[in-house]
């Protein structure tokens, strides 16, 4: 792989074309440091896992012999489905054990609404690693306006537990970016059918209530009902965010900390409340996020948040900055995963991390129970 021909190459980003060198330094923070990022081998396995698309990109190669065999012979089977309501990728096991269940993931991404790209995030390789099915929903922005609506996986499951050999105690959801608060608001408004969420690239509780005119315009406001049920729900959930991301997300104690999203604190501790109530965490208020402005531990510095059972990893050359939050009854559904010098782009850690958290969970398809299996 010429890795320095692919970060000079030319990409369209919306209407602007640009080489993918200048793109990653457009998705970072002021303190994003592209060198280092190319150094680490973050960089170069992001590329490696998109090798086959950066090489044959063209959208009319999306279900090409070549594209197919390249999944094949990893052990999937790969299918697009048009349909009136949005189209969809479906990834199975090529070879499917008879009278086997396969665990079930949704895979969404934010403002690119090229299906094809979504496979070089690392999920469409979990999948064949952990046999896996995975569903990429579309997500287009005609006028910046989501055409897909907010329930569209949600309303897609009877379909597609009725056609696929479904684990249906095992479905899960994960997204970036938009597709990140499109993950999180599946997983908290319909809680009963997915076993587990891992949004990456908002801030947890995104897309909740804001003041008016704060964030961009294409944003959907989600208005996560907070009920008893919900209470109840339990919802396992891994955040995994970058800490040079343009917008910035963390430490969540900082205020108009970024360039186009304003922090206000007072959102913050309103937007936490579906995700702290739904895994019975403590609520956090004002005063406890910007304690951890002072905290001697330094992954409540980095993340801004009261965590418990942290620890710092490296991976691909990048600390990660990890941080639990246990329930009442001392189970851990609540993990924040704070990755060094990541712009506004999936890191490649993020599916094997997220899917090693939420795989230890099920949820029973009859009682809605969220079941612990670590």
């Amino acid at each position: 792989m010429d890795i320095q021909r692919i970060l000079d190459s030319k990409i369209v980003d919306g209407n602007t074309e640009m080489t993918v060198r200048d793109f990653y330094n457009r998705m970072g923070s002021p303190d994003f440091s592209f060198e280092r990022y190319l150094d680490s081998g973050m960089l170069p396995e992001i590329l490696r896992l998109g090798e086959h698309f950066l090489a044959h990109s063209d959208p009319g190669e999306c279900m090409s012999e070549d594209t197919l065999r390249y999944w094949a012979e990893r052990g999937l089977k790969k299918e697009y489905v048009s349909d009136p309501e949005g189209d969809y990728i479906v990834f199975s096991p090529l070879h499917p054990e008879p009278g086997r269940k396969y665990p079930m993931l949704f895979t969404i991404y934010g403002g690119n609404p090229n299906l094809y790209f979504v496979e070089t995030l690392g999920f469409t390789h979990l999948a064949a690693e952990e046999q896996l099915i995975q569903v990429i929903p579309a997500v287009e922005f005609a006028d910046r306006e989501p055409r897909m609506d907010r329930d569209r996986p949600y309303e897609l499951l009877d379909r597609l537990t009725g056609s696929y050999p479904v684990d249906e105690s095992r479905i899960y959801m994960t997204g970036f970016s938009h597709g990140g608060i499109l993950s999180q608001w599946n997983g908290i408004a319909h809680f009963e059918r997915f076993a587990g969420i891992c949004p990456s690239g908002i801030r947890p509780g995104d897309g909740g209530p804001r003041r008016p005119g704060v964030g961009p315009s294409f944003m959907i406001a989600y208005d996560y009902p907070v009920t008893d049920a919900l209470i109840r729900a339990h919802v396992p959930v891994v955040y995994c965010i970058g800490m040079a991301e343009q917008p910035e997300h963390i430490p969540l104690y900082h205020e108009n900390y970024a360039p186009v999203f304003e922090h206000y604190i007072d959102e913050h501790v309103s937007m936490l409340r579906p995700v702290t109530r739904m895994n019975e965490t403590p609520d956090i208020d004002e005063d406890t996020l910007r304690k951890c402005a002072d905290s001697e531990d330094p992954c409540e510095r980095v993340i801004g948040l009261p965590l418990t059972n942290t620890h710092i990893e490296t991976y691909f050359g990048a600390k990660h900055y990890f941080g639990d939050v246990p329930g009442k009854d001392g189970v851990v559904r609540t993990r924040y995963i704070a990755v060094e010098n990541q712009p506004h782009h999936p890191s490649a850690s993020w599916a094997r991390l997220s899917w090693d958290f939420i795989s230890k969970f099920r949820r029973d398809p009859v009682t809605h129970e969220s079941i612990y299996e670590g």
